[in-house]
């Protein structure tokens, strides 16, 4: 026979079963907390009794590995129902803050719209009051009075909606800011993408030129390549015409594949150096070239060596044009 213990919820601890009672009373304790809340000090007693059963625990012969585990459980149910119940008062303690301050800033517009009634009553009270002095003055005196009141009352009004316009100009400037930031961001997105289609095109003529083009202009493309710039030097100096030009590649555009022309293939990969490099053929190009690397910072140690060595030679040079 163990010793009778009273935990004061009407349960005397004396055997195992007894345990297990009234660890099942503080389970259903606790699940009916979840829908109605305790008050602190039955809280308070629920905690002191849970921690009285973990102490009795270890007084029982018997295995108590399962009864510590379930006092545990309860222990951890219950703190997490107290940090609720702390999340629930600090929210209700927020929700009547809020409420205070809305019905003070509410007191305040009231006390505020009477002032303010207060004083247009004052103000037409001093008119009247200064009409009836000026009873015996003139028409035109009594009619300037009331024209420099309207004038007041318009000058408030359009003092106003001045307010209303210059929030109203700010909102417009606003969206046209952003709306210029995402056309600027698409305007960027669409260059990128004309750039890689670009490149593909280019790397499409690289394979057709190694698989077809090459056979088409004799074996040797570099070879084409120069022929076909000096041409077009010699009709843009006009010592050949653009027919003479057009007469020499005709022989070349009849062999590709139809809609497909060397100019169009020529078009391409200079598109395509232009994305990779700057264009210096010119010597005026050259010289806008030089000047820009004499001023850009070269980030990496390499590049900056080479420009370091490089610029004061190339500056010496007596530029020309490059093909």
């Amino acid at each position: 026979m163990y010793a009778r213990i009273n935990l004061g919820i009407g349960i005397h601890i004396e055997t195992l079963a007894d345990l297990d009672q009234a660890l099942e009373h503080h389970r259903s304790q606790l699940r009916a907390w979840k829908t109605k809340r305790p008050e602190a000090d039955e809280l308070e007693i629920a905690e002191s009794n849970i921690i009285n059963i973990e102490k009795l625990v270890s007084k029982f012969d018997a295995d108590n590995s399962r009864l510590l585990l379930e006092v545990e459980e309860l222990k951890n149910s219950l703190n997490d129902l107290k940090d609720l119940l702390k999340k629930e008062t600090a929210q209700r303690e927020k929700l009547e803050i809020d409420f205070l301050e809305f019905k003070n800033s509410a007191e305040a517009d009231k006390n505020a719209s009477r002032h303010e009634r207060e004083k247009l009553e004052i103000d037409f009270q001093k008119f009247k009051n200064s009409a009836e002095a000026d009873k015996n003055a003139s028409r035109h005196e009594r009619e300037k009075l009331e024209i420099d009141f309207h004038e007041f009352k318009n000058s408030a009004e359009a003092d106003k909606n001045a307010s209303r316009h210059e929030r109203e100009k700010l909102e417009i400037d606003f969206l046209e800011f952003k709306n210029s930031a995402e056309a600027d961001k698409n305007a960027s997105r669409h260059e990128s993408e004309k750039q890689k289609s670009i490149i593909r095109a280019f790397d499409l003529i690289r394979m057709y030129r190694y698989y077809v083009a090459d056979k088409i202009v004799g074996g040797n493309w570099g070879r084409f390549c120069a022929a076909y710039t000096l041409f077009e030097d010699e009709v843009s100096d006009k010592i050949k015409s653009q027919s003479d030009f057009d007469t020499f590649l005709k022989p070349f555009d009849d062999q590709l594949v139809n809609g497909l022309t060397i100019s169009l293939i020529m078009k391409v990969s200079n598109e395509r150096h232009t994305i990779a490099h700057a264009d210096i053929r010119s010597v005026r190009d050259q010289k806008a070239f030089l000047e820009e690397c004499s001023t850009v910072d070269f980030v990496d140690s390499k590049s900056n060596l080479i420009a370091s060595k490089i610029l004061p030679e190339l500056k010496k040079c007596s530029l020309k044009r490059i093909n």
